[in-house]
């Protein structure tokens, strides 16, 4: 009796093809169900650092940081910013733009945990016009990073709220 056994590349190809058509699908429907001026953040699993940002539509979210920065660098730049006075460690750390990406090209640790939180500040969100001119007002603008006094947690809130907070 002969088996009808499929080529194991072909197989592996088409599981591999099926995978990442249901992340994209997941990913689409995540996207679809988010409203412009939510609250984003990327959870990192270890130093319990998290990236914020806004979602400004069509997957995009506007946030305070480079996009050649990666966690550990931004960890990095926090150490650096606790340990060195600011006269001193500002030639090192420099200034940090506000950039709007597409949510899969953000870089982030692959143990990361995307997630919407809205509730974190209990504080009433803008009107999505207000929240919208906010992102268009700061985008591409620099700013200097200070994990305590602007990072961004503070960026994010601000635009959302108008008040700069982080927890």
């Amino acid at each position: 009796m002969l088996q009808n056994k499929s080529d194991p590349v072909t197989s592996m190809s088409e599981k591999l093809s099926f995978f990442f058509s249901v992340i994209f699908l997941f990913r689409l429907i995540v996207v679809c169900l988010l409203q412009i001026g939510e609250l984003i953040e990327f959870v990192t699993p270890w130093l319990g650092l998290s990236l914020w940002g806004v979602y400004t539509g069509e997957g995009y979210v506007i946030h305070f940081g480079v996009g050649d920065e990666n966690m550990p660098q931004q960890a990095g730049r926090s150490f650096l910013q606790l340990m060195a006075p600011k006269s001193k460690g500002d030639r090192v750390l420099k200034k940090t733009r506000i950039s709007r990406q597409h949510i899969p090209e953000i870089r982030v640790p692959a143990e990361t945990r995307i997630r919407v939180n809205n509730n974190k500040h209990n504080l009433t969100a803008s009107p999505p016009e207000t929240i919208w001119r906010r992102c268009e007002t700061f985008l591409h603008q620099e700013f200097k990073y200070d994990l305590v006094n602007f990072n961004s947690e503070h960026f994010a809130t601000f635009v959302q709220y108008g008040h700069a907070v982080s927890n």
